[in-house]
């Protein structure tokens, strides 16, 4: 039997999430979710290394990162 080498397409990491409120966990599974879709449908049009980073405001409490803005460019435009 030979054994593969693995190798990771993607990776996610999500912090704070049980600290989050329903909202804040909602937010961030929306932009994800539009990351899936502009995945699908630009893919190939993406660089090599593709980042997308869920930015919110350091130190803010739990309950006010739901007003967090994502932020997020996929080609130099806004996502639609």
């Amino acid at each position: 039997m030979t054994t593969a080498k693995l190798e990771s397409a993607a990776i996610v990491t999500i912090r704070d999430a049980a600290e989050m409120t329903a909202e804040g966990r909602k937010a961030i599974a929306d932009w994800l979710r539009m990351h899936a879709k502009m995945l699908l449908q630009h893919g190939g049009d993406y660089s090599k290394v593709f980042r997308g980073r869920y930015l919110y405001e350091a130190g803010a409490p739990p309950k006010a990162r739901k007003k967090a803005k994502a932020v997020t460019k996929v080609l130099g435009k806004e996502p639609r």
